[in-house]
């Protein structure tokens, strides 16, 4: 993005901390990652294996819809023309 040279030279500063903070705790951040990825163990009743599954696609699905629903209406609300109290925005950009 062709933004403020400043922005540029903050937004290189704050990712060089960033990576030096996560390279101190990287044993840490390795093992969480790991215990996140870790396979569970396997359901042993089958209705619950299904009850699990079935969970396992409509739960993201939710998520999933309701960041685009969530999405859509925030773009709707940006393409409506700005107006003031009297309605459509004034010339000078100035309303009553």
């Amino acid at each position: 993005m062709d933004r403020w040279d400043g922005a540029k030279g903050i937004s290189v500063q704050l990712l060089v901390l960033n990576l030096f903070l996560l390279s101190c705790d990287y044993k840490l951040y390795g093992s969480f990652l790991w215990t996140l990825l870790e396979k569970p163990a396997p359901i042993e009743s089958p209705r619950w294996r299904i009850v699990g599954s079935f969970a396992a696609f409509l739960i993201p699905a939710v998520a999933i819809t309701g960041f685009c629903f969530n999405f859509q209406k925030d773009i709707g609300n940006l393409l409506e023309p700005i107006r003031d109290l009297i309605g459509d925005r004034q010339i000078n950009r100035a309303g009553t």
